[in-house]
């Protein structure tokens, strides 16, 4: 079924340590000073992210309300990643729409600077494909990452996604160093294999 056509999808998905929920107009503070934050921790890997407009509370609230659009319609879902113990954002999720007849999705990530290398993105990104799974009715889940990008290639091989492929050297950075992206996937039938072996 067409994602467009869902109906209700749940507001809020519980790990053991964590919580992920859609953001809210009245986030659009702290997440304008979180943006700040990151800026020189994500400069490398996530240089189209779109914290990078976000320069005042203005540039954060239009792009959480971009971020609601989107849910709406169904064309991506952009999770916050909370701790359970003290709500503190500790990351993000991203599940953007590829194809809808199919539907297949890709999913992006990224750990705020003071919560990296403690498991919170494995965790965050494997409830996140059970939501693409189970509620999103997904056939596909991909993922693409720079190849020098060490903490989501870990992330996407602790969450089942196979190496698919490895574009070479097809990226250039400001530092004038050249590196290549690699993709990685994980099908439905993959997932309820996994699930149903559980």
């Amino acid at each position: 079924m067409p994602l467009r056509q869902l109906r209700a999808l749940p507001e809020r998905l519980d790990t053991d340590r964590l919580f992920l929920r859609p953001y809210r107009a009245e986030d659009a503070p702290w997440y304008f000073a979180m943006a700040q934050r990151n800026r020189e921790h994500l400069a490398r890997h996530e240089s189209g992210n779109s914290i990078f407009s976000i320069h005042c509370e203005a540039d954060a609230a239009r792009v959480l309300r971009d971020f609601a659009a989107q849910w709406q319609e169904r064309r991506a879902f952009v999770l916050g990643v909370f701790l359970r113990e003290t709500e503190e954002f500790a990351g993000q999720i991203y599940l953007g729409v590829t194809n809808d007849a199919l539907p297949a999705l890709n999913l992006g990530f990224f750990a705020d600077c003071a919560h990296v290398n403690r498991g919170y993105l494995t965790e965050a990104a494997q409830r996140s494909l059970a939501f693409a799974f189970d509620d999103l009715g997904a056939h596909r889940v991909g993922l693409w990452c720079d190849d020098s990008n060490t903490g989501s290639r870990r992330v996407a091989e602790r969450c089942g996604l196979r190496l698919e492929g490895h574009s070479r050297e097809d990226k250039r950075h400001p530092d004038d160093t050249v590196t290549g992206s690699l993709c990685f996937g994980r099908l439905r039938s993959e997932y309820r294999t996994t699930v149903h072996a559980g």
